[in-house]
Order: structure tokens, then sequence, then C-alpha cells
């Protein structure tokens, strides 16, 4: 889906937001560019996939997910 986005955006037909590494080799080629908007933070959720029957984790991924969770409750809006 990306792929044909940044295709889109080549072409002509619009602009989007993209990660970096998606793109970077279409900013070397000049194909296209980078807009900065100053004053806007873009925040993107974490996503968390596994296997139905694979709900255990190690206790590296159990504490990773202990540290998500508490930067999430302290993002909230008061």
């Amino acid at each position: 889906m990306i792929s044909e986005s940044i295709r889109f955006v080549i072409a002509g037909y619009g602009v989007m937001l993209a990660p970096s590494l998606a793109v970077e080799e279409h900013l070397k080629r000049n194909e296209v560019g980078i807009v900065k908007v100053k004053g806007i933070e873009i925040k993107r959720p974490v996503f968390l996939c596994n296997r139905k029957e694979n709900q255990e984790h190690s206790s590296t991924i159990s504490q990773f997910l202990r540290i998500i969770k508490m930067q999430k409750s302290t993002d909230l809006p008061s």
C-alpha cells in the first residue's frame, strides 16, 4: 500500500506521510521531496502482533509492554 501511494506522489497525484525508510531511495533520486511543518508532532501507534496460540511473552517483551503502557498513560490529556 505504501509503495503504491509513493508512486501516486511521484506521478503528481497528491501528497502523503511516509516512513523515511520507505522513501529513502526516491529522495536520493529526487523523485519526491520532504516538507517540514513547524509545530507539528506526529505520533504513531505501536501494535503488538503475535500468533493466537502463542500468548505468553518472554520477560524482555513483558518489560517492553509495561514501559509502553506506562508511557501511554503519561501521554493522556488531563
